[in-house]
């Protein structure tokens, strides 16, 4: 299948459930997602191969987005004559200052609680904080560095709703662990909309001594150690692996 072709199948997708994607800006197309993956989740009478399928879906239109922006408009040119006014930041918006163009310079002026961070399909962190809470991703990152009193290292967070994950760096020290899930959790349910039932804890040094943790979450809270295991979130049989072991703990069908 063609890019054009895999681009095309994954807007029937979203059009099936009325809504077309064509046009649409990466916070709309996510706000569409949002609303769509509410009626596809098997938790409200979904299916996972619907939510599969729409997730795939966002995943192609969403990159198409990316790596394709629509042109900014030029700012208008002042009046001759008038000084030109210089834009304040929105309010609460903390914008970390340009880095020089000199590459190593720029990495010298890099916020250290930024070292080694991206975004995945979003591309490179840019550091900019838009919401003072656990909606923001970088609010997360920044205050669990903070906040940490002893060695930070690199942890790898990712909440799961029993088909779809969210996942976060953070360099942060250990013991801030239980506040590193919460704030995780709390993201993923602003951002996909659902309730997180379980999060995924990696560290830059899991191995066989130090195997990744999956933290239970609800009334019967709790922290599993799992055998090291490198497959892909996006591994079928790796979703289903944690499934099984949710809903056992659940006492869930």
């Amino acid at each position: 299948m063609t890019h054009d072709e895999e681009h095309e199948a994954a807007k029937r997708v979203f059009q099936a459930y009325g809504t077309d994607p064509s046009g649409l800006s990466q916070e709309a197309l996510r706000n569409a997602w949002r609303q769509i993956a509410r009626r596809c989740h098997p938790d409200h009478g979904g299916s996972g191969a619907a939510m599969t399928d729409l997730n795939v879906a966002y995943q192609v239109l969403s990159k198409r987005i990316h790596f394709e922006p629509s042109p900014e408009p030029k700012p208008a040119e002042p009046a001759p004559g008038k000084r030109e006014e210089k834009s304040k930041p929105d309010n609460g918006i903390y914008t970390p200052p340009s880095p020089p163009r000199d590459s190593a310079a720029a990495q010298a002026t890099r916020p250290e609680w930024l070292d080694g961070m991206t975004d995945g399909r979003f591309g490179a962190v840019t550091g900019v904080i838009r919401r003072q809470d656990y909606t923001d991703r970088n609010y997360i990152r920044k205050t669990m560095h903070e906040r940490s009193r002893g060695p930070r290292e690199s942890f790898h967070v990712q909440a799961f709703d029993g088909v779809n994950f969210t996942g976060l760096r953070i360099n942060a020290s250990a013991e801030l662990t239980d506040d590193m899930v919460n704030a995780v959790a709390e993201l993923h349910r602003a951002e996909c909309g659902l309730h997180a039932k379980a999060v995924l804890v990696r560290s830059g040094k899991s191995d066989v001594d130090h195997p990744p943790s999956l933290w239970l979450l609800g009334s019967k809270s709790a922290r599993l150690e799992l055998a090291p295991d490198e497959r892909s979130v996006n591994d079928p049989e790796f979703i289903q692996k944690l499934n099984r072991i949710i809903n056992s703990a659940f006492g869930t069908v």
